[in-house]
């Protein structure tokens, strides 16, 4: 009897080491499972985005910012490359700081430069307010526009990214430059925006126009109430 009962204590102890062992498998090929889902559904999002945001046309001669919007760029600029830069804003959570990437397609001319941009958030922490300011009419949507003054030796953070690109493409701005802006947002999360930088005769008068203002402060941002969810507007 006590080898039999010897036994049988042997057998359950082998049937729960069983049943352990597929508890474990289970759960690890749900976390897997999970994981794969996670992501397929990052890579479904970043696909989609990607798939509306064209870029550059040389034959077209236009920029796709973001669909349906396409920015016609002028016969007499020059396509200077793509650049990514850093862009810090501000926020209410105190322990996360906005920090997104803007993305440009630059373009040079005689006296001019066009940045044609675009910044699609992945935070999702975080979301633009609306854009208020005067309005203009642009390639057939509504943009805010303004015009500043940037001092060249004292940029802010952003900017100055701008300048450090242009000196190795060859362009050296002026003390002071005309900075004309137009700016639109695509639901929450993505800011576009089309830069021009005059200086010299093309410029005209700045003397009545305010300094050129940080990202954080043209860009008011405030915290998500639902950080899954992902807002476009046409």
């Amino acid at each position: 009897m006590k080898m039999k009962s010897l036994a049988a204590m042997a057998a359950g102890t082998g049937e729960m080491a069983r049943t352990g062992r597929a508890g474990r498998t289970g759960r690890a090929g749900s976390a897997a499972r999970l994981l794969a889902l996670s992501v397929l559904a990052f890579a479904v999002l970043l696909a989609g985005c990607v798939g509306r945001t064209a870029g550059w046309n040389p034959e077209a001669r236009t920029v796709g910012l973001y669909s349906p919007v396409v920015v016609d760029v002028p016969a007499e600029y020059s396509h200077a490359g793509t650049l990514r830069v850093r862009v810090v804003g501000e926020g209410d959570i105190m322990t996360m700081v906005p920090v997104d990437t803007m993305e440009s397609e630059v373009f040079t001319a005689p006296d001019k430069v066009m940045l044609a941009q675009r910044l699609i958030k992945f935070d999702r922490y975080y979301h633009f307010r609306f854009l208020g300011g005067e309005k203009a009419e642009a390639w057939g949507r509504t943009w805010r526009t303004a015009d500043y003054v940037l001092d060249t030796a004292a940029p802010d953070a952003e900017f100055a990214q701008y300048i450090t690109y242009l000196k190795r493409t060859g362009v050296t701005l002026p003390a002071t430059v005309r900075v004309h802006i137009l700016d639109r947002l695509a639901g929450d999360f993505i800011l576009m925006r089309v830069v021009t930088l005059s200086y010299g005769a093309a410029a005209g008068d700045m003397t009545k126009l305010d300094p050129l203002p940080p990202f954080s402060k043209m860009y008011d941002q405030e915290q998500h109430s639902d950080p899954g969810d992902f807002r476009i507007a046409p």
